[in-house]
């Protein structure tokens, strides 16, 4: 569970397949807002830096995280792969803080030696929390690998609704669904 305060947050874990019950801490969101957006950016141009898609202080923040470095008289990203695992271990420092961490590192190991159940890793986010939500969570990296990288791992986020739900009518038409399952290689 998640609880804001300004820029900063408390986290409870719920369960964990050891059967303890961690202790949470609190943290602070890892980018203020234009940071976050300047980081989104440069995870949607996927490796294809343009500077001209940035405004000075974006590159700024960019150089400052170490995802931009200036050479002679242009800008180069960091390798795409670099990129993902510098966002992925800040946001792996700030969502874990107090012993969640461990609770989950613990468990990763005992899934790696065979032992256990799948792990499900379920971010729930409160309605009043949306910008909890625009971050890339999934790209979580505990300086090793990326955790959806890891076999039988799973990892959803559940952003809850401060509204009551309205009531679904069902028309007599089929039914038409789309499921969409992630494989990630390469991360």
């Amino acid at each position: 569970d998640i609880e804001l305060n300004d820029r900063g947050f408390s986290v409870r874990p719920t369960r964990t397949p050891l059967g303890n019950q961690p202790k949470g801490g609190t943290s602070q969101l890892p980018y203020d807002e234009p940071t976050l957006k300047a980081v989104l950016k440069v995870l949607e141009s996927r490796g294809e830096f343009d500077p001209g898609d940035f405004d000075d202080a974006e590159i700024a923040e960019l150089e400052d995280l170490g995802l931009l470095s200036r050479v002679d008289d242009r800008y180069e990203l960091d390798p795409q792969d670099n990129v993902l695992k510098r966002i992925g271990h800040e946001l792996f420092k700030r969502l874990l803080p107090g012993d969640s961490k461990g609770a989950l590192k613990r468990s990763f190991d005992q899934k790696m030696k065979g032992e256990g159940t799948p792990i499900s890793v379920q971010l729930s986010i409160p309605g009043r929390a949306k910008q909890f939500g625009r971050y890339p969570w999934e790209l979580l990296h505990d300086g090793h690998r990326h955790y959806v990288s890891y076999e039988n791992v799973e990892m959803t986020r559940l952003v809850q609704h401060d509204e009551e739900a309205r009531e679904l009518t069902v028309e007599d038409t089929p039914v038409r669904l789309l499921f969409i399952s992630a494989h990630p290689k390469g991360l």
